[in-house]
């Protein structure tokens, strides 16, 4: 089934991706269409990094794409294996698994196309890699595994299990890099998960059609006061919610970044975002347990590189 891509769900789309420019997301949309996957459902998604658009497809996208070839049969149980090599179907040992094997059944072939994503290769050792290598990596395998069965639907698209040790630098060395990145750069994570900030394009309300990062600090918190004020009281627009997390997280980075660029130390020692903040003298992280749910705090703590 063709998705509809009438004017408002590009609308849509565009407000989700305000911070491509006009080229970026006219390369992204054509590419949506394409395949047939929808950003709004979390299937597909752009990513800027570096002055360069990397367009990255989830492994349900990926699975929707074989499924409509209508030659798609399933798939075997994923395998892994350690050091002896010996395949397993679950995977119990305490230390990651050293590789994950997936096979993809398609109509008129014999046997099924097997794929092997190996731990060295994928690892990206984060959070979400150290708690559950196991389903990591098989995510990997079965992509792998997915497009050597669908070369024609699925060659040139990547997920971001596969693609993600390219976007993240190792932890080791100077926080402040890291800081700097996160602060400069868009969060490399799925848009479903992006965490809204300088770059969000605010729609309604005395900010209309402005981007946060175009905002005067001293207007944004202004503004910020005016619409918690506002929330309080019972009486804000149904987008006032959205706009203030955005402004708060806005105002943060702002103050992170003014910190940093009084400071004349250097970050060595520093081994967590928690200590940066306190060497910065801000109480970031009260700031973002004050502005975020669980589950985003957790994804920009990832991309500061702390646990």
């Amino acid at each position: 089934m063709k998705l509809d891509w009438s004017k408002g769900r590009i609308d849509a789309i565009r407000n989700k991706y305000a911070n491509l420019n006009d080229g970026d997301f006219n390369e992204f949309l054509e590419t949506c269409k394409s395949v047939n996957l929808d950003p709004l459902s979390r299937h597909i998604y752009a990513m800027p990094r570096g002055g360069k658009l990397s367009i990255l497809v989830s492994i349900d996208g990926f699975r929707l794409v074989a499924q409509r070839t209508t030659e798609y049969e399933g798939q075997t149980p994923t395998m892994w294996c350690g050091d002896d090599g010996k395949w397993v179907d679950v995977w119990l040992n305490k230390q990651p698994p050293k590789a994950a094997k997936v096979g993809v059944n398609r109509k008129g072939f014999k046997e099924p196309l097997y794929a092997i994503a190996v731990w060295d290769s994928y690892n990206q050792n984060s959070p979400i890699w150290r708690k559950m290598p196991d389903l990591m990596l098989a995510k990997c395998a079965e992509s792998l595994a997915l497009r050597k069965a669908f070369p024609a639907e699925l060659s040139g698209l990547y997920t971001e299990d596969e693609m993600g040790q390219d976007q993240n630098k190792p932890m080791a060395g100077k926080m402040a890099d890291v800081m700097q990145d996160a602060i400069e750069e868009d969060f490399p994570i799925p848009p479903e998960e992006k965490i809204p900030g300088p770059n969000y394009r605010v729609l309604n309300g005395k900010l209309k059609g402005k981007l946060l990062k175009d905002v005067h600090q001293d207007e944004l918190k202004a503004y910020e006061q005016w619409l918690s004020k506002t929330l309080n009281n019972g009486k804000a627009q149904p987008w006032a919610d959205e706009v203030l997390k955005a402004i708060r997280i806005t105002i943060l980075k702002n103050d992170l970044r003014a910190a940093i660029s009084e400071k004349t130390a250097n970050f060595e020692d520093k081994e967590s975002v928690n200590e940066v903040c306190e060497f910065l003298e801000i109480d970031g992280l009260k700031s973002l347990k004050d502005i975020l749910d669980e589950e985003q705090l957790q994804i920009y703590l990832n991309r500061l590189g702390a646990e």
